[in-house]
């Protein structure tokens, strides 16, 4: 199975990202997100096992889902503007990514 991760280096995803790792019927896990948290640090140190594939990319851009969907039999969408107080001054791009 390969599992597509939208979201994958904020706090849920970062660990969900490795615990999958631990189910032997996943052999891919695919990771897309944008780094607007700079979490590289979630990517360091992933578990053995398991092939882990990063794309760089916003789930609002077409192009980037279709590369990051590319073989992708289960997503987990995890993409999200979580800074409460600064949501008010991007409201329309929190309800596109955290709605749409």
């Amino acid at each position: 199975m390969h599992v597509l991760v939208t979201g994958g280096l904020g706090h849920i995803g970062s660990k969900l990202i490795r615990s999958l790792a631990q189910n032997t019927s996943i052999r891919t896990v695919t990771i897309l997100d944008n780094l607007s948290t700079q979490r590289y640090a979630s990517l360091f140190n992933l578990p053995s096992g398991i092939q882990y594939v990063f794309v760089e990319g916003d789930i609002l851009e077409p192009e980037d889902i279709n590369i990051a969907m590319n073989g992708v039999d289960a997503v987990v969408p995890l993409a999200a503007i979580t800074d409460a107080e600064g949501s008010f001054e991007n409201e329309d791009l929190v309800h596109a990514t955290n709605h749409h």
